[in-house]
Formats: C-alpha cells, sequence, structure tokens
C-alpha cells in the first residue's frame, strides 16, 4: 500500500514539473521579440566577424553566387537591360536559403522570360548557412537583396 502512495505522490509531481516546464519555455518564446536577431545568418567565411560585418558578409555572399550561377546560365538578351530584382529570401533554423518572392518589372521578364526559374536554381545551390540565433535559440530569418541586372 506504501510502494502505492509513493508511487502515487512521483507520479504528481512529475506531472506538475512537466506541465510548469512547458509552460516557462512557452512564455520564454514568447518572450523573444522576432523583430530583432542577435546574430545574423553566416556562411562559414563570415561566422568569426562582428554582427553588422556578418550582415554584410552574408548578404554579399549570396549575391556574389547568385551572379556566379547567373553568369554561368550564359543569358542572351536582345537590346540594352538596365533593371533591379528584388529577391525575398528566407533562411530557415536549419540553415536552408529559400527563395520566397522575385519582385521584377516587366521590362525583365519580357527580355528574360526564364528569369524566375533561373533565379530559383541559383538559390537551390546555395550551402546552408548557420541560422540566425536570438537568445541562443536558432530562428527562421528573411532579408530583401537587390540584383542589379545589366
Amino acid at each position: 500500500m506504501r510502494f502505492y502512495f509513493i508511487s502515487f505522490l512521483l507520479f504528481l509531481n512529475s506531472c506538475n514539473y512537466s506541465i510548469k516546464s512547458s509552460f516557462e519555455k512557452k512564455n520564454y518564446l514568447e518572450a523573444i521579440n522576432i523583430n530583432q536577431i542577435d546574430h545574423f545568418p553566416a556562411f562559414l567565411s563570415c561566422d568569426s566577424l562582428s554582427n553588422i560585418n556578418r550582415e554584410r558578409c552574408f548578404k554579399e555572399g549570396v549575391l556574389r553566387r547568385v551572379k556566379k550561377n547567373l553568369f554561368l546560365e550564359n543569358i542572351q538578351v536582345e537590346g540594352e537591360i538596365n533593371e533591379q530584382v528584388i529577391l525575398s529570401i528566407k533562411v530557415c533554423k536549419t540553415g536552408n536559403i529559400k527563395l520566397e518572392k522575385i519582385q521584377s518589372s516587366k521590362a525583365v521578364l519580357k527580355k528574360i522570360p526564364m528569369l524566375d526559374s533561373l533565379l530559383n536554381t541559383a538559390i537551390k545551390k546555395l550551402p546552408k548557412v548557420k541560422p540566425a540565433i536570438k537568445k541562443g535559440v536558432a530562428v527562421t530569418s528573411q532579408f530583401t537583396l537587390p540584383i542589379k541586372i545589366h
């Protein structure tokens, strides 16, 4: 009888702890301001830089790799083109980079109709990165990057 009573008390105590832990974790995550991150995502070459330089290194790294992939496609365009395309990218907390949205003018789409698929392919070829960090927790982050097409 004593054994059952002690087991029952332990069971109640462990349930109470479990409930308390989940509430504490939920409140902790709610307290994180998702509009600000402590550390920007980074390629391995950017990881040791300060946060401001890390952001610039990350954005320049994405742009450099995307431009390189587009250059390798050897795109032929009739006439001149001098436009800007805006990429909205998401860096998942796993470190994968995804293209969320492409903003471009009708002139760009008319001259380079396959631009969307080329940009999607270029983003998919990007290596995994270290994700953004907020309060020691990996978080998903989103960025917009302008690309000059000329």
